[in-house]
């Protein structure tokens, strides 16, 4: 079997993704077992659930790919990675707005995200729905038919690019620095991922090499928006109607001292 230098370099790139992916999960678990305030330990878990998923999406892109990329089954099953992982994204930064406004002094509804929400959550299920369908009836494959993959990201950027704008927006209005932090990283995810998913990019970018590059920094960006979570102070924000701690938890200083590093 001759020497295939563009697989190694897909898998190595691959296995860092999911490396990183997989450790940004692992740590927002770790964040959220360690917090009480509810509003943290849901972002938290908003955070390692994505991590999660891109981890499995970049694993089984590599061993389908190159095991059976012929196999339709698998690459169905491999499409509707590629759209939960989509969707997800769009449902996470959803959330993420709302956190936002509700943190916002002022109450200001950011692009009256509100309705919109409802407007985009339309285009997002419309378009992983359709798409999906049509990959069954058109017999789609995710790896050898002309187009390359398709999916919510690439071919319905208009509602998560909106989200992004929203979601930058309603960052600058949140007067809670935690949560700011957390929301700058997450947005830095999006955008990355936006780039990475892009039609252009990646049909013109050495495809799959460029993507993987990216997807290392998107991987990163969220490993950093689950860790910034984790309050300077080293005090976790106290759960509702509980009595003021006297001091940081062993866990919170133990988060605390690492992120520092």
């Amino acid at each position: 079997m001759p020497f295939d230098s563009e697989f190694v370099a897909l898998a190595v790139t691959g296995a860092v993704v999911a490396a990183i992916f997989s450790y940004g999960a692992y740590w927002g678990l770790r964040v959220r077992d360690a917090l009480h305030g509810r509003l943290y330990r849901e972002r938290a878990l908003w955070t390692a659930v994505v991590g999660m998923v891109f981890s499995g999406l970049v694993v089984s892109n590599i061993v389908i790919g190159e095991l059976a990329p012929s196999n339709f089954s698998l690459s169905v099953l491999q499409f509707f990675l590629q759209y939960s992982g989509a969707v997800l994204t769009f449902a996470s930064v959803d959330a993420t707005i709302r956190v936002a406004i509700a943190t916002d002094p002022l109450g200001r509804d950011t692009l009256h995200w509100r309705f919109l929400r409802m407007l985009l959550w339309v285009v997002v299920a419309v378009s992983a729905i359709a798409g999906f369908a049509g990959v069954l009836y058109y017999q789609t494959n995710f790896y050898t038919s002309s187009g390359g993959p398709q999916g919510v990201l690439i071919y319905g950027p208009f509602g998560n690019l909106l989200a992004l704008i929203a979601l930058v927006v309603a960052r600058s209005r949140s007067k809670d620095y935690t949560l700011r932090r957390h929301m700058k990283w997450f947005a830095l995810f999006v955008a990355v991922l936006l780039v990475a998913s892009s039609d252009p990019f990646y049909r013109y970018s050495q495809a799959h090499i460029g993507v993987s590059l990216l997807l290392v920094l998107a991987a990163f960006f969220l490993y950093m928006s689950s860790k910034s979570l984790v309050p300077v102070s080293g005090w976790p924000p106290p759960r509702v109607g509980s009595p003021v701690p006297l001091g940081p938890s062993k866990d919170s200083l133990r988060l605390s001292g690492n992120n520092a590093t």
